[in-house]
């Protein structure tokens, strides 16, 4: 898997910075849950330019499949990212917010 994860500037009310993001995914055999592997690099788009940092950070995610049996959007999800747990949600690629 690979992509960009936008961050959200409430300041501005949009999405101000977008970085690469990779990694893997695993199913469990009834597919009702799956779990992720990221990598976000400490690199780093926008508007005004780019920015780079020194260390990846590792995101681990976990999501569950709604009644319909299918991964998609509001199924519920967990993220750890830096030893902090927090809710998540899967965003289909066609409301993916554009590199600023």
């Amino acid at each position: 898997m690979q992509g960009y994860l936008a961050q959200y500037d409430p300041g501005s009310v949009s999405y101000s910075q977008a970085s690469p993001i990779d990694g893997a995914s695993v199913v469990n055999s009834s597919g009702m849950e799956t779990a992720l592997g990221l990598d976000l690099h400490p690199v780093s788009v926008s508007a005004g330019g780019y920015g780079i940092g020194s260390q990846s950070t590792s995101l681990s995610i976990d999501c569950s499949a709604g009644s319909d049996g299918k991964l998609g959007v509001p199924d519920s999800c967990f993220a750890n990212v830096g030893g902090n747990t927090t809710s998540a949600h899967v965003v289909d690629c066609k409301d993916s917010p554009q590199i600023p």
